[in-house]
């Protein structure tokens, strides 16, 4: 044999560590052989997984921005037990069950986790692998699939995308915001997300114009309001849209005592009548949210000071007399009086 090029023409790669004999007693981090330190588990061609145990544990990949695409690791299960292999990022790749192999290959490495393909080795039959099924609103659990709602806490105006699909928006801020939805025609039948507004202002849920939602270019989402958003790539519809109702009529009692204003927040959002005790020190606001609601109110407070309902920015808020009842309702800015005057007496005399 005679070479021509001591270095063949080719690149020359570094020597690869071929087996790493893996006895799991605990969830175990995988390294790659030319940055880990001597005694810890090494990513080498093949992972051979014995266990004295009857636990399913879980093997991490290394970074996988420190090595090239094309990447392999071949993962051989003889335990008695399934065993997950996730990501940098903790997310399943594969679940090599009891007696297989299973090998991965590295096809993108642009983020930590990178993008990782697997394959079942030397199987007689094709199994499906549930890491690798999983997708929007599902997930690996083991071998099997489960739903998986993915709550995301929104406090700024978001605009929705395609890869949006299936998750959970909760709209968290004190105040106003909005989220618009995509151009459905853009978009799978299959597309859905679901939103919430737990915050203290409206949310509006917007279209653009694009499409229409229950047939209109908009709907508002008062505090407490939810609804699964569907679409059939036309126009969106919502299910369930409303707030949990456990009466037709709902009552709450707040104690305002003392000398400070007093925020409505959480369940006491959107209650119909309301009785406020306590002994207050001063003249005091109960601020309720700028959104379309009544109240029905009974001021039981006591201390000789003025009790007000208002919006945060109402600048005469309207004052409810200690013990008695009132009507009122915010017009989406404002609270204002719901009956403008009583007339009492007996009336005598004349015919009508």
């Amino acid at each position: 044999m005679s070479y021509t090029n001591v270095f063949t023409g080719s690149t020359i790669y570094p020597t690869e560590v071929a087996l790493t004999k893996l006895d799991m007693t605990a969830n175990v981090v995988l390294q790659w052989p030319t940055e880990a330190p001597l005694g810890v588990p090494l990513a080498s061609e093949i992972v051979e997984i014995t266990s004295s145990t009857s636990a399913s544990w879980t093997i991490k990949v290394p970074d996988a921005m420190l090595v090239s695409v094309g990447q392999t690791i071949l993962f051989n299960n003889r335990t008695a037990v399934a065993i997950s292999v996730v990501d940098y990022n903790s997310i399943p790749i594969v679940s090599v069950p009891a007696g297989t192999q299973w090998q991965i290959y590295l096809a993108t490495n642009t983020t930590q986790a990178g993008v990782w393909r697997q394959y079942q080795f030397g199987a007689a039959t094709s199994t499906a692998n549930a890491a690798a099924l999983a997708g929007h609103g599902l997930r690996a659990l083991g071998s099997q699939l489960e739903s998986a709602v993915i709550v995301t806490y929104v406090d700024t105006d978001l605009v929705l995308v395609a890869n949006d699909h299936a998750q959970f928006f909760n709209w968290e801020s004190a105040g106003s915001g909005t989220i618009t939805l995509p151009d459905p025609t853009l978009l799978d039948q299959a597309w859905y997300v679901y939103i919430r507004n737990t915050g203290n202002g409206t949310l509006t849920v917007d279209t653009t114009g694009i499409a229409l939602i229950n047939e209109s270019n908009s709907l508002v989402f008062s505090p407490g309001d939810s609804a699964l958003i569907a679409n059939n790539s036309i126009n969106f519809y919502t299910v369930g849209f409303g707030q949990s109702a456990i009466f037709a009529f709902d009552y709450t009692e707040i104690n305002v005592g003392g000398a400070v204003d007093y925020t409505l927040t959480g369940n006491e959002l959107n209650r119909i009548a309301y009785q406020f005790t306590g002994v207050i020190t001063a003249n005091i606001k109960v601020i309720v949210p700028a959104t379309v609601q009544q109240y029905w109110v009974f001021n039981n407070t006591t201390g000789g000071f003025t009790l007000s309902i208002a919006t945060a920015t109402q600048i005469s808020p309207l004052i409810i007399t200690q013990d008695l009842r009132s009507i009122a309702y915010c017009d989406g800015a404002d609270v204002v009086p719901a009956v403008t005057s009583f007339i009492t007496g007996t009336i005598s005399g004349g015919i009508f």
